[in-house]
């Protein structure tokens, strides 16, 4: 067919045309954004960078473009045949990239739904990355960053503070609406067979407070990948390689313990993310991190029949699109995931996981946790504002110890004996990494009834059970949110405004026992009374 010259113009225009709505349709070719390379050498992890891929559904959209024989406007490239990424291709994509600019894969994070797959390197410079960043098929590159416990010291006001009948006061506030707390907690579910995965500085198992089976794994993350067993940190004695630094084994506690947690028969699997061998503190990079939420989402359902990743880590620079795609996966993939504020008196929404709560109504399932005072008010270490999901309290926290713990300087350390169990303790610990473990305890709380519930659900529950109202008026565009831990199946009152999780009779949230326990904290008090000679 022969066209005139006003023809071959007019169909020019109209493959012009085609060819402007495919790649108005299609994926932007745009470079891959560049993240915290800016960021100072001491937050940084030298040569050490994560690199995210596009969303599946933008990769498949990419093989579609690339394949159009006639868009030659797209430049060519090398896509997997089988879409989304699954470990395999994943495993062979991320090592051809990492040798074309001299790297070391360290992680392979699959995809999970329409999250995207990443992958982290090492032994590479900025300038080698740049060149990834020309690469259709990444996202986002962001250089590794170093992350710590959230944890601040705590000035004491009443180093034994047991005349107030408050010494286990965390527990008290959490059971009932209105303050101030009337000496008891109440519960009726207890977290059995529900799994909570601590990622932290590990945990010290043989303290009383966790039993003899409730500590279900400890796994190793501190080089990029989880392993079985404790560090070979050749620390005296050996047992204290399993939390050299002591913030996990008090994040814990507060979980799962049997004196000082929330959820008292919960399952603890922990993944030591944070600290080494040399310095034993509470901090590392954050690819570590993120391999242990890869290693939880590989393993959920095997220790239990419901997740809860605790998440009580910080950092002091900007949001990491890693870790915000490590949470978004894990939440997609059935684990309710509870993080911590964070202590920079700051907004919550300027630091990760907390940013991906930034969107209207906030991430369904990220349960992001701020702290309170005694007074119910927000602490004022604590972040703030509309990333918050919740509240709980922070300061004058006691819980379980590793008796050579260091994460709490000024903090007041003992030991305890029967008939309580046998052990040591802390007491004055403070910063939103012991919110977290608290509203983490009442998730598993819930989950104990509702085995089969989404972290959007059980979100959904901890917030409608949340004591509303109480934290007064400097709330930064925070939720007015105290947590509360009378989620269904724990909540016997038919009102759901009772004073208590015990008031009241009918079985409002199913699947309780017929009668309450409690953890009289008077009694408590006069064991330690007796044991410490006040």
């Amino acid at each position: 067919m022969k066209f005139s010259p006003w023809g071959d113009c007019l169909l020019r225009a109209a493959l012009l045309g085609v060819l402007a709505n495919l790649a108005a349709t299609g994926v932007a070719l745009a470079d891959a954004r560049l993240e915290n390379l800016d960021l100072p050498a001491d937050k940084r992890v030298a040569g050490e960078y994560q690199i995210v891929f596009r969303k599946p559904s933008e990769l498949k959209q990419l093989v579609a473009q690339y394949s159009d024989t006639t868009s030659g406007v797209l430049k060519p490239a090398v896509l997997p045949d089988t879409l989304p990424l699954t470990a395999e291709t994943l495993n062979s994509l991320a090592q051809a990239l990492a040798k074309s600019i001299g790297g070391q894969v360290i992680l392979v994070f699959p995809s999970t739904n329409d999250v995207p797959a990443l992958f982290a390197i090492k032994g590479v410079s900025d300038d080698a990355v740049r060149t990834l960043a020309k690469d259709p098929r990444i996202a986002v590159i962001t250089a590794a960053s170093r992350v710590s416990v959230q944890t601040s010291q705590q000035t004491l006001h009443d180093p034994l503070n047991l005349n107030n009948g408050d010494y286990l006061w965390h527990l008290d506030r959490i059971d009932q609406k209105p303050g101030p707390p009337n000496g008891s907690y109440t519960y009726y579910a207890t977290g059995i067979g529900v799994n909570v995965w601590v990622i932290d500085t590990g945990l010290f198992s043989d303290n009383g407070d966790f039993g003899t089976i409730r500590v279900a794994g400890y796994y190793d993350c501190t080089l990029g990948f989880c392993q079985l067993g404790q560090p070979p940190c050749g620390l005296n004695p050996p047992v204290e390689n399993e939390d050299p630094f002591g913030h996990g084994t008090q994040v814990a506690g507060i979980i799962g313990g049997a004196l000082h947690g929330v959820a008292k028969s919960v399952n603890l699997t922990v993944l030591k993310a944070l600290g080494d061998c040399t310095t034993t503190n509470g901090s590392g990079s954050n690819t570590n991190v993120i391999a242990a939420i890869n290693y939880a989402i590989g393993n959920r359902n095997r220790y239990g029949h419901g997740d809860v990743i605790n998440y009580s880590v910080g950092t002091n620079g900007p949001p990491n699109s890693a870790v915000d795609t490590a949470v978004a996966s894990a939440i997609s993939s059935g684990v309710t995931f509870v993080a911590s504020a964070g202590n920079n008196g700051d907004d919550a929404c300027l630091y990760s996981p907390g940013d991906v709560n930034s969107q209207a109504g906030g991430y369904p399932g990220l349960i992001v946790v701020g702290g309170s005072s005694r007074q119910d008010q927000i602490y004022s270490g604590s972040n703030y504002g509309k990333c918050v999901s919740i509240f709980a309290p922070e300061i004058d926290i006691l819980t379980t110890a590793a008796p050579w713990g260091s994460s709490c300087p000024g903090c007041i350390y003992r030991n305890v004996s029967p008939p309580s169990y046998v052990g040591s303790e802390v007491w004055g610990s403070a910063g939103t990494s012991y919110s977290a473990p608290i509203v983490s305890g009442i998730a598993a709380l819930y989950l104990q009834t509702h085995p089969s519930a989404t972290p959007a659900q059980v979100k959904t529950a901890i917030i409608n059970a949340g004591s509303g109202g109480v934290l007064g008026t400097n709330l930064h565009n925070s939720p007015n949110l105290l947590a509360n831990s009378c989620v269904p199946g724990n909540n016997q009152a038919l009102d759901p405004n009772a004073a208590g999780c015990g008031t009241g009779g009918g079985g409002g949230g199913g699947g309780g026992t017929s009668a309450s326990k409690k953890a009289t904290l008077v009694s408590i008090i006069a064991v330690l009374l007796t044991e410490h000679g006040s």
